[in-house]
């Protein structure tokens, strides 16, 4: 199984991560976290991440893929993921475009990926949180209103690890399927965990855009697909996408 480092706290496993690949770390390098300082989301929003609460921690890949699939290891890490989380707890997280996983209505954990192309190679680094126990104060009540952990409290440090080691392990398993056989088999998993197919989904874009519709599910390339009020299908590949509220 792939080694990873653990460090009791740290600013944010993504940068640390990342600082290490700009100085020649190999493919699958990895860091677990029992705290961040500065934890982040996609979008510029923060991930909190206190101690006793969750999982931290951060993938280095360097797959043999071109620039323009890059975008698709989100959805392949979100699938890592559920695919782990199911098979160390028995908990069955369901998926949300492009980098959430859900579990009974509430977001569990999430995926943050940063890209670096280069000269002299190109790389990414998946960032990867799970709530696994009960929320303290340092996390906000917005955010705890929104959020479910998949335990009352945070599992024995062991279990913490060996869950993370489980998803590291399946997220290089999964990114060596897309390098050789394409990734027609990972958004067939991704089909199956999708927690929002047909559901009414909002969508926030570039320059102000905004799109309300039921989710078509993703296409070939690993596209949104959101059916708008007047029946039309809206093609989403950037932004945010929430549940609707009305």
């Amino acid at each position: 199984m792939p080694q990873f480092e653990i460090v009791t706290e740290t600013g944010s496993t993504n940068d640390d991560v990342l600082a290490l690949a700009r100085q020649g770390a190999t493919h699958g390098t990895a860091l677990l976290a029992l705290s961040q300082r500065q934890g982040r989301g996609r979008l510029g929003r923060s991930w909190h991440s206190p101690a006793a609460t969750g999982l931290y921690g951060s993938v280095l890949l360097r797959p043999r893929l071109d620039r323009a699939l890059y975008p698709r290891l989100t959805l392949v890490a979100g699938v890592a993921a559920a695919m782990a989380i199911e098979t160390q707890t028995g908990f069955s997280p369901q998926l949300k475009w492009p980098n959430d996983l859900y579990l009974d209505g509430k977001k569990c954990g999430g995926i943050l990926t940063e890209t670096v192309f280069t000269k002299d190679g190109d790389y990414a680094v998946v960032g990867i949180g799970v709530n696994l126990g009960s929320f303290s104060g340092a996390v906000p009540q917005e955010v705890r209103q929104k959020a479910i952990a998949l335990w009352q409290t945070v599992p024995p440090r062991h279990r913490l690890e060996s869950l993370f080691a489980a998803i590291h392990q399946q997220l290089l398993t999964l990114t060596s399927e897309c390098e050789k056989h394409g990734f027609a088999g990972i958004f067939s998993q991704w089909r199956r965990r999708d927690g929002f197919y047909g559901q009414r989904l909002a969508w926030a874009g570039p320059n102000g855009a905004k799109v309300i519709g039921k989710s078509a599910g993703i296409d070939e390339e690993g596209n949104l697909f959101l059916a708008d009020e007047g029946g039309e299908l809206r093609r989403i590949n950037c932004g945010d996408v929430q549940p609707a509220t009305v």
